[in-house]
């Protein structure tokens, strides 16, 4: 074989699995599975953190002398401002509330140490991602650590949006209504939970699809205990598929659009993306009679259409710092992914034992009875904290 006068060759068999009952060989198939994380790695962050003295102790306080003003993600700890943003720069609010002389520059590794460390940095992005997200009209639930959107003013919301093959429409707040009554009995929100891990020394965020339940269609959340039982029950019917569609939907919704990576809005410069209005709400024959041609008839539709679409991005959205050098966080904009190939044998046909009673029977129904009694044990504990502010 040295001298290139030999050679070996070593044959191998098809790959076979044996059938149990009968005894005999039948090949097998190769399968591709594609698995996606939930997860987006923060590509950037800044290097340097600022820190200085202050006199207040109480973090509302920050929001009453800083009213009306677009105040940068911060921490209030141990007599200390922390922020990524410069405190020294003349258009951050937040330098009006340090002593001038104590505002040091430090590195993130310095500050940001150990566990200690590691909490102070997931409070400082939380604050961070909270503002990106108040940006793009999503209402944050800061202690349950999710955000969803508010209906529209209409009802209803729906956003066009790029999904991973095509475009697509997705509603993202609908209203439950009752049977007997025709009225509303609650409001289902797409929601967000989301938190950020250190993986082995890089930072990710982690995104978790759910649902939330309101009786308003805004903050008016149902009781907690019947919240639970609610997204538990409707988040049981998304499978695979789904769920990673909705990873795709709130990755782009994040994102901007953006493919690659894109920045936190840490600094208030950029408003809503658009918000499309939807066109099965709006009439086109509106104000006209049978005899207009159609454009005609849809040129109204696309006038209204416009004035709904100004409404939806009409969210209050602070005026935004005009500072020299803003702080970047970079993520990612695409899911990590992984494709394993597997060897099996050819899937037979369904027993007896898969048919049956669909476990999603009657789920609607028990929908409406839970939030139904969450609504008004919710109104209940409102009239109880009004009773006791009332001194009865």
């Amino acid at each position: 074989m040295a001298e290139n006068k030999t050679f070996t060759v070593q044959l191998f068999s098809r790959p076979e699995a044996v059938d149990k009952v009968t005894g005999t060989a039948v090949p097998t198939v190769l399968t591709s599975s594609s698995y996606a994380a939930n997860a987006l790695e923060i590509v950037q962050l800044p290097k340097n953190v600022f820190h200085g003295h202050t006199d207040i102790t109480w973090i509302g306080d920050v929001w009453k002398r800083l009213e009306g003003q677009y105040i940068p993600p911060f921490l209030l700890h141990d007599s200390k401002i922390i922020s990524f943003h410069d405190l020294a720069d003349q258009g951050n609010p937040l330098r009006h509330l340090v002593d001038a002389g104590t505002i040091e520059v430090i590195t993130l590794a310095e500050i940001f140490d150990g566990e200690d460390g590691e909490r102070l940095l997931v409070r400082l992005l939380n604050d961070g991602l909270k503002k990106h997200f108040l940006s793009r009209g999503l209402i944050v639930d800061g202690k349950r650590k999710r955000a969803y959107f508010p209906r529209a003013p209409e009802g209803v919301r729906a956003i066009s949006y790029q999904g991973r093959m095509r475009r697509a429409r997705r509603t993202v707040v609908k209203t439950r209504t009752s049977p007997a009554t025709g009225k509303v009995t609650y409001w289902e929100h797409e929601a967000l939970g989301y938190q950020f891990r250190n993986f082995g020394g890089t930072w990710s965020l982690l995104l978790e699809p759910g649902y939330v339940f309101t009786f308003d269609g805004k903050k008016g959340l149902l009781a907690p205990e019947k919240i639970n039982k609610l997204s538990t029950k409707r988040a049981s019917r998304d499978y695979n598929s789904a769920v990673l569609n909705d990873l795709s939907f709130w990755t782009w919704l994040l994102a901007g659009g953006a493919t690659s990576s894109f920045n936190l809005n840490v600094s208030g410069e950029h408003l809503p993306f658009a918000l499309e209005a939807q066109d099965s709400e709006i009439v086109p024959s509106e104000g006209l009679d049978d005899d207009h041609e159609e454009d005609e008839r849809w040129a109204v539709v696309a006038a209204e259409r416009a004035r709904r679409t100004a409404e939806l991005t009409s969210f209050d959205v602070e005026p935004g710092l005009q500072l020299e050098t803003p702080p970047i966080i970079s993520i990612s904009a695409q899911l990590p992914t992984i494709t394993i190939n597997d060897l099996r044998i050819p899937p037979g046909e369904a027993s007896d034992d898969d048919e049956g009673e669909s476990p999603f029977d009657g789920l609607e129904e028990e929908l409406e009875q839970l939030a139904e009694e969450g609504r008004l044990e919710s109104e209940s504990a409102d009239l109880e904290v009004g009773g006791e502010d009332n001194g009865t």
